[in-house]
């Protein structure tokens, strides 16, 4: 099933972001767009490249988040004493405030003039590596529509505009000057955590951090969600637990509550007026630090296995009826056909072994695909798939080499070594790996026939036959069915007489 991701803020907490993606990807969800603020929209982009959950946690395994930093976080973890003592009771604390400042001045004073103590150019550039290794050829400081165009997905990211005091939402749709951004300007201003990163200055505004004023953006996706009707799936980081005020609760601890009321509880407003969205919490743990750019590995691990655990706990436990959907979708697909499953089973049965007999084709699977009733296509009827990921295929009516046959109406024939066909990785993912070769043969409707003949550009299409098989394209003897004829019952070889002879056959059993 298809729906849109909503990624919370969090710093280096975001790791758990990608075990939520990962387990929605287990459960069989496409994510058609990504959207999120400040660590969120992180992920969001590695989302929309095409990167998966575990793609994600391997990237972020393979880097440590302190060499982002130009002092590998030194100055930062000095920032972050100073900030303590603030909030730290004890004796004399406005002097041990001052002797901090003294001795960290040149800190202090680049902090006040570049309203900042990094620029991030090195995870920019680790950003924008990763988007080239998926797109080789997009441009330098592409644009959204570029993303876009070169095959991502629906990508918004926000960002506060603290001059002007609004937020910003940043996408392929803007029609004005925020649409002259590139997706790495709006993304390094949504990760700008404030006084760490300096901010994006386009003019006189001064662009930070998304989740100032908005930390999780369920309010990104709305427009798509009432014309898809597509659910959106928003994952927020929260750290359990948090005590309750008591007799030293003073003026410093007051603000920093204030502060995050003020960025959080917008958010919670929207919740409860948005419909059509799962609210999906993931509990991080305690004593991991927003800004602890030096995980280790066995928390990072931690973090993605927490926020994996969550994400799946709701898929099962709270939505568990949309992984139920597709099964009874496909008995009433089969409802309406007159014959016996276990009849076609034994055809198609019979259509395997006559492509085993009679090609060089080795462990041939058949198997026929039939449109779901919306904008998908699902396996109705199979011989040789029992006990394999894609047992219970479902694609997109256009995508693959099903898709392929049933936009142009003819037989497709694909080499599974290297052609996606459209397919997302999830897709992909649930083929067997032994597969390396497909062929489809588009079926059609013969109930309303004249002559009771095949006729492609006149008869309404029902479905495809498929086969497919562990030899390899160019070995299988398959490569010819892709040159057939218009007419179907014009046949130059064996091969080609005996796929439209099946085609016929199952056409007239499912019409």
């Amino acid at each position: 099933m298809k729906a849109y991701a909503i990624l919370a803020g969090g710093g280096v907490k975001g790791i758990a972001l990608a075990g939520c993606l990962a387990a929605a990807e287990h459960k069989g969800i496409e994510f058609v767009g990504y959207g999120g603020s400040s660590a969120g929209s992180i992920v969001a982009l590695l989302g929309a490249v095409g990167y998966s959950g575990s793609q994600i946690r391997d990237l972020m395994n393979d880097e440590s988040f302190a060499t982002f930093l130009d002092d590998g976080g030194r100055e930062l973890d000095e920032l972050k004493k100073i900030a303590q003592l603030f909030f730290s009771g004890g004796r004399f604390k406005p002097a041990r405030i001052g002797w901090k400042i003294v001795r960290q001045r040149s800190l202090i004073k680049r902090l006040y003039s570049q309203i900042g103590l990094y620029r991030p150019a090195k995870l920019q550039k680790f950003l924008n590596d990763r988007v080239r290794d998926h797109y080789p050829r997009i441009a330098d400081g592409f644009k959204f529509s570029d993303l876009d165009n070169a095959g991502g997905k629906l990508l918004k990211v926000v960002a506060a505009d603290v001059v002007a005091r609004r937020s910003l939402t940043f996408s392929r749709f803007n029609n004005n000057h925020e649409s002259d951004i590139s997706v790495m300007t709006a993304v390094r201003a949504s990760m700008s955590y404030p006084f760490v990163f300096t901010p994006v200055r386009i003019d006189d505004n001064y662009l930070s951090d998304g989740g100032i004023c908005s930390n999780l953006p369920v309010f990104l996706f709305e427009r798509e969600r009432r014309s898809t009707n597509l659910p959106v799936l928003a994952f927020d980081l929260i750290v359990p637990g948090r005590e309750r005020p008591n007799a030293d609760y003073k003026l410093f601890k007051f603000s920093e509550d204030v502060l995050m009321t003020m960025m959080e509880s917008g958010d919670k407003l929207l919740q409860g007026l948005i419909t059509g969205l799962h609210y999906i919490p993931v509990m991080v743990p305690q004593g991991i630090d927003t800004l602890k750019f030096s995980l280790s590995a066995g928390e990072q691990r931690t973090l993605y296995d927490v926020g994996y655990a969550a994400a799946m706990h709701y898929f099962e436990k709270d939505v568990s009826h949309w992984f139920k959907r597709s099964r009874d979708r496909l008995n009433q697909i089969r409802l309406q056909r007159s014959v016996r499953p276990d009849t076609i089973v034994a055809l198609l049965e019979a259509i395997a072994k006559d492509f085993e007999v009679n090609t060089a084709a080795e462990s041939v699977r058949c198997y026929i695909m039939l449109p779901s009733g919306s904008d998908t296509q699902m396996v109705a009827y199979q011989y040789g798939m029992t006990g394999h990921a894609d047992a219970d295929w479902e694609i997109s009516l256009q995508s693959g080499w099903s898709g392929r046959a049933l936009l142009r109406r003819k037989v497709h024939v694909a080499d599974l070594t290297n052609d996606a066909m459209g397919l997302s990785e999830n897709e992909r993912a649930k083929i067997p790996a032994d597969r390396k070769a497909a062929a489809s043969m588009p079926l059609f409707d013969l109930s309303s026939s004249v002559n009771g003949k095949i006729d492609p550009s006149e008869d309404r299409l029902l479905g495809t036959l498929n086969i497919d098989t562990i030899t390899k394209l160019d070995q299988a003897g398959w490569g010819t069915l892709s040159a057939l004829p218009e007419r179907p019952f014009e046949w130059y070889d064996d091969v080609r007489k005996r796929c439209l002879l099946w085609v016929e056959i199952v056409s007239r059993l499912l019409s």
